[in-house]
């Protein structure tokens, strides 16, 4: 019983140890499977916060984006606003455009007009012959003839197209005229001397550079025998003499200079001769005609002034006596005494024959009416002025208050412009100060001779006399190419000197 108890025992053993071992090896298995899923949750785990850092930089991403899409949202918004504020302001800008186009256009075709009319009325004119104007002679001159009589023809002509010739007749016998550029306006000169005491028809017309002529200026010329009646003409008229030669004496002793020969005396009994020997000598009619030209263009002369009669009436009012230097006579109302007013009167006279003798006057290169000319002209009435002071101290004995009354008396009368006075009266006023300056500071007459030599070329050294002395000369000026400034047309006419 015994043995089979132990075999019972170690078979259940073995069978305990058999269902040990199995316990063990499905717990080790089962250790294994539950390790198993353990790493295989672990990894689901891990893949899960994985995802879930995936979807929460996803959904940051997300939330920058609509961030993003709202704030574009709004700026498409604020784009959209003022895209249609923009598209009202352009609509309203179209419609001003559109406005103003229609102005423009309403105003391009009134130019349109108005530049056709303008060209039918340039090809009108241009159609047109010249335009001539005869201004001397004029017909109502006193001409008397003698065999060195000459006289000027003075003619403007113009024309859009420009001027290209000039023709002038004198009872149908033509006078040479100095070729010329064509231009718009044309001044020309032509000198004419009749054969004869007789009445001349004097014809001028004028052609354009495309050959359409004016009809003729016409006017007639009265040439007459001299009048003896008029003119008493002697070497030394008996009327007088004794009481001019007193004034030549006095003027030679003031002067200090001595003629060579006595002056050609004209004795008359009429103021025409000495008016005509005034005009001509002291108003060259080319000269009047472009200083009246300049006057206007300042505003000083209006168009219906006559330049010429007005420089007349000043020049010669009450002239008792005067020295023409281009026929070399002395002009002198015939009286057999002199009052203190004729002795002064015939003192400036004869001082300017003394000039002419000692320095031979002519008139100025550059014209009496140029600044250049006017400084010329103010020494000799200066020194002309000068002596007559000097005369009315030592022969008629004025005082200060005399003399201070004289020197201020008018030189020409009250009806005379301003601005012709003033200019006539420069060459007397301000020629005796340049004069007294020169002749002080030298302490003699003979300080005049020399300036003759070489006298003022500007009114601002006669102003100025120690500019003069100094040679302080006019400042050259240097100036632009003025035709290419002012356009076709245009062209420079005359240089000179002016003021100071």
């Amino acid at each position: 019983m015994k043995p089979r108890t132990q075999s019972a025992l170690i078979l259940t053993l073995l069978m305990l140890l058999l269902v040990a071992a199995a316990a063990f090896v499905f717990l080790y298995q089962g250790r294994q499977i539950l390790e198993t899923d353990v790493n295989e949750l672990e990894t689901v785990v891990d893949e899960l916060e994985s995802a879930q850092d995936s979807l929460s930089a996803s959904l940051v991403e997300t939330e920058t984006e609509l961030r993003e899409e709202e704030m574009t949202r709004v700026s498409t918004e604020q784009l959209v606003v003022t895209a249609a504020a923009e598209q009202t302001r352009l609509a309203e800008e179209i419609e001003a455009n559109a406005t103003a186009q229609a102005e423009l256009n309403a105003e391009l075709d009134d130019l349109e007009q108005e530049y056709a009319d303008l060209s039918a009325t340039r090809e009108a004119v241009l159609a047109q012959p010249p335009q001539v104007a005869l201004l001397s002679p004029t017909g109502e001159e006193s001409l008397v003839y003698s065999r060195d009589l000459t006289i000027e023809i003075n003619i403007v002509a113009a024309d859009p197209a420009g001027v290209a010739g000039l023709t002038i007749l004198v009872n149908d016998s033509e006078l040479d005229v100095e070729p010329f550029t064509p231009a718009p306006l044309v001044t020309v000169t032509a000198s004419w001397s009749p054969e004869e005491p007789d009445s001349y028809l004097l014809q001028v017309s004028a052609a354009n550079v495309n050959g359409i002529s004016s009809t003729p200026v016409e006017r007639m010329i009265q040439i007459d025998i001299a009048q003896s009646a008029l003119l008493i003409q002697q070497s030394q008229p008996e009327e007088g003499a004794a009481a001019r030669a007193a004034v030549e004496t006095a003027v030679q002793s003031i002067r200090q200079l001595t003629p060579a020969v006595a002056p050609n005396i004209v004795m008359t009994t009429s103021a025409a001769p000495i008016e005509n020997a005034i005009t001509t000598s002291m108003l060259p009619e080319q000269e009047v005609m472009e200083l009246a030209l300049l006057l206007r263009a300042l505003g000083l002369l209006t168009e219906g002034d006559d330049l010429s009669a007005m420089l007349t009436s000043a020049l010669v009012a009450e002239q008792t006596a005067f020295y023409a230097a281009e026929s070399g006579s002395l002009y002198l109302t015939a009286v057999p005494a002199l009052t203190p007013d004729q002795q002064l009167a015939y003192a400036a006279a004869y001082t300017r024959f003394l000039q002419d003798q000692e320095y031979a006057l002519t008139e100025p290169a550059a014209g009496i009416f140029t600044d250049t000319g006017l400084a010329v002209l103010a020494l000799a009435h200066g020194e002309t002025r000068f002596v007559q002071e000097q005369y009315a101290r030592e022969r008629l004995n004025y005082n200060a208050l005399q003399l201070a009354e004289w020197s201020q008396m008018p030189l020409f009368p009250e009806e005379v412009p301003g601005v012709i006075s003033t200019y006539l009266e420069f060459p007397a006023v301000m020629g005796e100060a340049f004069v007294t300056e020169l002749v002080a500071a030298n302490g003699t007459m003979a300080a005049l001779d020399e300036v003759w030599l070489a006298p003022p070329v500007s009114s601002e050294q006669v102003l100025h006399p120690q500019k003069y002395i100094n040679r302080e000369g006019p400042l050259a000026v240097a100036l632009p190419e003025l035709e290419d400034l002012l356009g076709d047309g245009m062209r420079l006419t005359s240089t000179g000197v002016l003021g100071e």
